[in-house]
C-alpha cells in the first residue's frame, strides 16, 4: 500500500511540473513579412505574407492577433489573417482593406502571436494609403481631429524630497520607465508643490499621420506625463531654487525610435483631443541595454512615438499584460505599479508552489499510514 501511494505521488508531481513548464511560456518566437511595407489606393486591398517562426523551446499551440485592429478600423482600415493558430512555424497571409474614406498617410499594423511556449511575439507592419486619384479638388469640409485615448496608466504620490521611480508596459509589451530625481517639485503660476500625483499613462491614437517634417516616420502610439490628474504646459518640474527639472525617461527601443511633443489639445474624461505636433524630441540610445533614453521632459505633456519604415518588421518577446479598461474618472489613489526593476520568472514561483503541494501531499500520506498501522 505504501509503495502504491508513494507511486501515485510521484505521478501527480510529474503531471503538475509538466503543466508548469508548459504554462510558464518559456519559448521565444519571431514574426517576418515578405515585404516591409505595401501601398493601397482608398477603396482597394492588399496582401502580404507572415511566419510565425520558433526561435528557442518546444512548439506549442500559438495564436496570431492583430492588437491594434480596432483602432485601425476607426481609420477605415481592416486587418484579415488566414491563419491565426497552428504550432510554430507556420506562415499565412494578411490582408489589408482601405476604404473609400480612409485618409491618406502611413499606418502601423501591430500583430503579437501569444501562447503557450512561445510566451509572446510581436511586430509591426507599414501600410501607405495613397491619396485618392478620384475628386483631387474637393477640399473637406474640415479635417478629422487627433484623439488618444487611454490604454493603461500607473500612478505615484511623490515626495519632492525623496523623488520616485514609475515604470509601465506599452501594448507592444516594452517598458516605459520615469525617474523622478529627488529635490523634484512641480511650479504651477507662483506655487509650488513638494507633494504631487504624478502620473504616466499611454494612449492609442486614431485620426494622426506623422508630421510634414517626417512624413515617413510610422505614428505608434502617446504618452503623457500628468501632475494631479492634468495634462498641461503651465506646469514645471524644477529644483529647490524654481530652475527647471527634467525628469529621466527610458524606452526599450532601439536607435530607430523617436519622439514629437504634441501640444494643444485637451482632456475629455479619460481622452486627448485635438492639438497639433510642436517638435521634435532629443532621445539618446543605451546600446549597451539596447534602449532610448531622454533628459529633457520637464513639463506634463503628451509625446508621440514614432518609428523609422525600415523597422517596422522587428520582432521582440517581452512579457505583458491584459489591455486596460479605461475608468470614468481618474483614480485619486495611488495605484499599484510594475516595478521599475525587472523581477524573477513567474515560472519560479510556480515551481515553488508545486514543491510546497507536493510536501503537504506527502505528509497527508504518511499521518494516514501511521494510523493505519
Amino acid at each position: 500500500m505504501k509503495a502504491k501511494s508513494m507511486a501515485m505521488l510521484v505521478a501527480f508531481s510529474v503531471m503538475l511540473l509538466s503543466s508548469v513548464s508548459f504554462a510558464s511560456g518559456i519559448g521565444t518566437a519571431k514574426i517576418t513579412f515578405s515585404a516591409s511595407n505595401i501601398s493601397v489606393v482608398p477603396g482597394g486591398s492588399g496582401t502580404v505574407n507572415y511566419n510565425v517562426s520558433l526561435v528557442s523551446g518546444s512548439p506549442w499551440g500559438t495564436s496570431t492577433n492583430v492588437v491594434n485592429a480596432a483602432n485601425l478600423s476607426k481609420e477605415g482600415i481592416s486587418v484579415s489573417l488566414s491563419k491565426t493558430y497552428a504550432d510554430p512555424n507556420y506562415a499565412g497571409v494578411m490582408t489589408v482593406k482601405v476604404s473609400s474614406t480612409a485618409a491618406a498617410g502611413s499606418y502601423a499594423i501591430m500583430l503579437n502571436t501569444t501562447g503557450d511556449d512561445p510566451s509572446l511575439a510581436n511586430s509591426l507592419f507599414t501600410v501607405y494609403v495613397k491619396p485618392s486619384a478620384v475628386n483631387t479638388t474637393t477640399v473637406p469640409v474640415s479635417a478629422p481631429v487627433a484623439n488618444f485615448a487611454l490604454y493603461n496608466s500607473t500612478t505615484k504620490t511623490v515626495n519632492a524630497s525623496k523623488g520616485a521611480n514609475l515604470s509601465l508596459m506599452a501594448m507592444d509589451g516594452k517598458l516605459i520607465n520615469v525617474s523622478v530625481p529627488a529635490g523634484t517639485y512641480v511650479k504651477i503660476g507662483n506655487s509650488t508643490l513638494s507633494s504631487y500625483n504624478l502620473s504616466l499613462a499611454i494612449y492609442t491614437i486614431s485620426n494622426l499621420t506623422a508630421p510634414s517634417a517626417a512624413s515617413k516616420d510610422i505614428v505608434t502610439y502617446g504618452f503623457a506625463y500628468l501632475v494631479n490628474g492634468l495634462i498641461s504646459p503651465t506646469m514645471e518640474f524644477v529644483n529647490s531654487t524654481g530652475s527647471t527639472r527634467p525628469l529621466v525617461t527610458t524606452a526599450q527601443y532601439n536607435a530607430s525610435w523617436t519622439s514629437w511633443t504634441f501640444l494643444g489639445g485637451k482632456q475629455v474624461n479619460t481622452s486627448y483631443v485635438g492639438g497639433k505636433y510642436a517638435f521634435a524630441d532629443v532621445w539618446t540610445h543605451n546600446s549597451t541595454l539596447n534602449e532610448i533614453v531622454n533628459k529633457q521632459f520637464f513639463k506634463p505633456v503628451m509625446w508621440v512615438f514614432m518609428i523609422k519604415p525600415s523597422n517596422v518588421t522587428s520582432s521582440t518577446v517581452p512579457t505583458t499584460t491584459a489591455p486596460y479598461t479605461a475608468p470614468t474618472t481618474r483614480p485619486t489613489t495611488v495605484a499599484t505599479t510594475i516595478p521599475y526593476t525587472s523581477s524573477t520568472s513567474s515560472s519560479g514561483y510556480y515551481v515553488a508552489a508545486i514543491i510546497i503541494i507536493i510536501i503537504i501531499i506527502a505528509i497527508v500520506i504518511a499521518a494516514t499510514m501511521h494510523k493505519k498501522k
